[in-house]
Formats: structure tokens, C-alpha cells, sequence
């Protein structure tokens, strides 16, 4: 038991300092992203089209939520506990 909670804490620590690294990358991307835009469309029409497609992406991932993240915390939980 003591070997696969670590497993689990070891995951779940890996999969925060993750998170925090992507979305330290998602910002710097994106304000990127907007310099590039801006010079087309304007600084503020720039600001709107990034928040527009990271609406979209949180409807997608919404829309997909059983299977990107559900299904596949529960196959890594119950592969750690039931698996011998």
C-alpha cells in the first residue's frame, strides 16, 4: 500500500509542477500570439481573438471532459490500486 500511495503522490506532484510550467508557457505563448495579432487588427481586436479561442478551448474541453481527463484518471487510479 505504502508503494503504490507513493506512486500516487509521486504522479500527482509531477502532474502540478506540469501545470504550473504549461500554463506559465500558455501565458508568455499568448501574449506572443497577441503582439503577432496586433499588428494586423489592433492591440484591444487582439486581446478579444486570444479570449475568443481560449473560450473555444474551454467548451471543447467541456465538451470532452469524460474523456480527457475522467476516464483516463480513473484508468491510472484503478490500474495503481488493482493491479497487483
Amino acid at each position: 500500500a505504502a508503494e503504490k500511495l507513493t506512486l500516487l503522490l509521486t504522479t500527482i506532484s509531477f502532474a502540478l509542477v506540469g501545470f504550473v510550467l504549461i500554463s506559465l508557457l500558455m501565458f508568455f505563448l499568448s501574449i506572443a500570439i497577441v503582439r503577432c495579432i496586433a499588428t494586423g487588427v489592433g492591440l484591444i481586436w487582439a486581446y478579444f481573438i486570444m479570449c475568443g479561442f481560449y473560450v473555444v478551448l474551454l467548451g471543447v474541453v467541456i465538451a470532452f471532459r469524460k474523456q480527457l481527463i475522467v476516464n483516463p484518471i480513473a484508468r491510472f487510479v484503478s490500474r495503481i490500486f488493482f493491479n497487483p
